[in-house]
């Protein structure tokens, strides 16, 4: 078996085993004891799903350990998120007979058991399924049984590999959701303005139904309209504007120019592949032009000027990669010469 096969078979990854291990999803109003059958009928997505498992079951000896996905370890995780899905799904009756304002004020006791000294982990069972109701009195879409098992791998900062048309966005909202109870905020990443701006409209009617707030980067945006989007509970942002608002937070004089939260507690990237590795591949770069008043006010501030802080020596040009994992630095805001503003980044989508 060729390099490309092995790869390929090895990336399918947590769903590709949830097949074996759990019954497909169920949906609201159908009888008990047809609600499988009557969600393979109409779920094509399912049906790529049952070929992937089916390559990966031709050769399963050629599937072993690496450094990057262990069968046996996987299969382990899988069957202890099964096991929370069986919880989550007891409670969904008791959700569905309350008000609309009552299933929005489980938000406020969620937090508030949060801020008694309970743990994410141990609010997750609920906090999914107060999701997952929401997401069914707001878009009529209910998340599959998978979906449930795909958001817990995400809250435990892990891969979820899905296809087209599985519910990728449907998925994060249960992630997203418990994460931004903590106040701090959750970020949903995405490929392009369109996407993010889609996503933010959709999705974010479940998060504003539970009493979250919402926000949306895009391109263009003022400074107070980005600040007071990443303050939001969830906020949706596109790899490109998040890396340079990043790099303009760490070039900005002042406070007032910064628009990022100290704290970066909790990301969703969609379409990892993409942002995580081709993306990452191209370096954002940034530069400003730097006046004499600038360069005077600079240095009484800090009792250097911006070349000599950062130890440079006539205006250049500086190129920062995009980090896979940003992380904002403890020191104050900082200036860098240059001559023009440029960006150097593939065609967007």
């Amino acid at each position: 078996m060729s390099s490309r096969e092995f790869c390929e078979k090895s990336m399918l990854f947590v769903h590709m085993i949830l097949m074996h291990v759990l019954p497909t999803a169920s949906v609201r109003g159908m009888p008990r004891l047809n609600r499988h059958f009557a969600c393979r009928s109409r779920t094509p997505a399912m049906g790529v799903l049952d070929a992937a498992v089916s390559l990966l079951s031709e050769q399963p000896a050629s599937v072993s350990a690496t450094s990057f996905f262990d069968p046996q370890e996987n299969t382990r995780r899988v069957g202890a998120y099964a096991d929370r899905v069986k919880r989550i799904n007891t409670l969904e009756d008791g959700l569905e007979e309350l008000e609309d304002e009552g299933l929005a004020a489980k938000t406020r006791e969620l937090r508030e058991r949060l801020q008694a000294g309970a743990s994410l982990d141990e609010l997750l069972d609920e906090a999914f399924a107060v999701v997952r109701e929401a997401a069914w009195r707001t878009l009529e879409l209910r998340h599959y049984d998978v979906q449930l098992v795909g958001a817990m791998a995400l809250h435990d900062g892990l891969l979820a590999q899905m296809g087209t048309g599985e519910g990728k966005t449907l998925v994060a909202t249960a992630a997203v959701y418990l994460n931004a109870l903590s106040g701090r905020g959750a970020m949903v990443v995405t490929v392009n303005d369109y996407l993010a701006r889609r996503d933010a409209e959709t999705m974010g009617q479940v998060y504003s139904f539970l009493g979250l707030s919402v926000g949306c980067i895009q391109q263009g945006m003022s400074t107070a309209a980005r600040r007071a989007a990443y303050a939001s509970d969830v906020t949706y942002v596109t790899n490109s504007e998040l890396g340079f608002d990043y790099l303009r937070d760490n070039l900005a004089m002042t406070e007032a120019e910064v628009v990022l939260p100290a704290e970066l507690p909790f990301c969703v990237v969609d379409e990892g592949d993409s942002v995580l590795v081709d993306e990452a591949r191209v370096p954002l770069v940034i530069s400003g032009k730097l006046d004499t008043a600038q360069s005077t006010r600079c240095a009484s501030e800090f009792g250097s000027t911006p070349q000599s802080r950062l130890g440079l020596g006539p205006p250049t040009h500086h190129t920062h990669p995009l980090p896979g994992m940003l992380r904002r630095r403890s020191s104050p805001p900082r200036s860098r010469p240059a001559s023009t503003t440029t960006c150097s980044r593939k065609s967007r989508r």
